[in-house]
């Protein structure tokens, strides 16, 4: 099994919403090698080390393209108040979810849906608050059933 670090959103200051890079598991990783069929899952990891402001928020999305080229949410983190870490694990269909509708920064706080893999992902961010600042990443962990 092979395993493939990478950086979605490297460390840095935001004090507004944004979206990131797309990231090409199939051509960013390893040069087009692979198969989307050879990935079986993904490990998200958000890592906040600085936060201020007055009642800021941060709401943190994994998003994945769509074969129109629309973006839907795939992993939606907890609400971040405070420095911290949060996981998140994309199983394809280990969860009951089969059906819903497309969402854009919509999906609920702490979910994460089984949907299959795909090739394309990148990171959507909004912040509240008055003056709100966060210093944020974003790594994940791409999965293979044969060696990277």
């Amino acid at each position: 099994m092979g395993r493939e670090r990478v950086t979605l959103r490297a460390s840095a200051a935001a004090t507004g919403s944004g979206t990131g890079p797309v990231f090409n598991a199939l051509t960013d990783i390893v040069g087009g090698t692979l198969t989307i069929e050879d990935f079986h899952s993904a490990l998200f990891l958000l890592d906040v080390t600085a936060v201020s402001g007055a009642a800021p928020t941060l709401n943190v999305f994994i998003q994945m393209e769509m074969p129109d080229g629309g973006w839907d949410d795939v992993v939606a983190f907890a609400q971040i108040l405070a420095a911290g870490r949060r996981i998140a694990v994309i199983i394809p269909n280990a969860s009951s979810f089969t059906e819903g509708i497309s969402l854009d920064g919509g999906l609920s706080v702490s979910s994460v849906r089984g949907l299959p893999l795909r090739s394309s992902y990148r990171v959507k961010w909004t912040i509240g608050g008055v003056g709100p600042s966060f210093t944020f990443s974003v790594t994940a962990d791409f999965f293979a059933s044969r060696r990277i």
